[in-house]
């Protein structure tokens, strides 16, 4: 069974097996507030493993979106906020894709970045973590 968390105006659904080290709004930590949108870091384990997910939260995804997700990564590594020995996770949850998907396809694979669309209205990590293992 899975549980769904809150980090800012994200939902999250977490398999129970995941344990949760550090969850942050991105948003708090930058001094930025969106009320619509938030980005979210979240440290947990998962069968043996460190992960560290990035998850950039979006209505329809475009170019400045996988740039931020890099920004941001360089920032919080000089911050030594990411640990040094961990997965990462690179995430654009989105409401869907209408034009551009070549495009966005071409993104996704050169930024090594994973997609997401919103169809039940929170991040499922657990899916995410089925596809990379």
């Amino acid at each position: 069974m899975a549980k769904v968390i809150k980090i800012g105006n994200i939902k999250i659904k977490v398999p129970d097996d995941i344990d949760i080290h550090e969850s942050i709004n991105l948003d708090v930590l930058y001094g930025t507030s969106c009320v619509r949108r938030s980005d979210v870091l979240l440290i947990f384990s998962y069968k043996g493993l460190k992960y560290t997910a990035i998850i950039e939260d979006t209505g329809r995804p475009k170019p400045r979106d996988f740039e931020r997700i890099n920004q941001i990564i360089q920032d919080l590594k000089c911050k030594n906020i990411i640990p040094r020995k961990t997965i990462l996770i690179k995430l654009v949850h989105h409401t869907g894709i209408k034009s551009g998907k070549s495009l966005i396809s071409r993104l996704k694979i050169s930024y090594r970045i994973m997609l997401q669309e919103c169809i039940h209205r929170y991040v499922d990590l657990e899916s995410i973590l089925r596809s990379i293992e």
